[in-house]
């Protein structure tokens, strides 16, 4: 899928999380932190994270959008919401 390969760039290594649908990245400088969540569900789904200390972004992929920017943390219904977190 475009959003991992799109976002989470060479060089990021791979995070724990606790979220079996989420996936995370961080660079190596650890300045941007990436998460790839992918909701197979028919409800929306709120992802809790804070934010202190990060700027953030969200893009989506659905069925009527391609690698959009939203504003939030929630991801649609059948949806692939990609957060791209920068410190500072």
């Amino acid at each position: 899928m475009a959003q991992f390969s799109r976002y989470v760039r060479p060089g990021y290594r791979l995070v724990p999380v606790d979220d079996l649908d989420t996936a995370g990245a961080l660079s190596a400088d650890g300045r941007t932190l990436v998460l790839v969540h992918v909701n197979g569900g028919l409800n929306p789904r709120r992802l809790a994270i804070s934010l202190r200390g990060w700027s953030s972004r969200a893009i989506v992929t659905d069925a009527t959008r391609h690698a959009q920017p939203i504003s939030g943390t929630t991801a649609p219904p059948r949806s692939v919401l990609t957060l791209v977190l920068r410190r500072g």
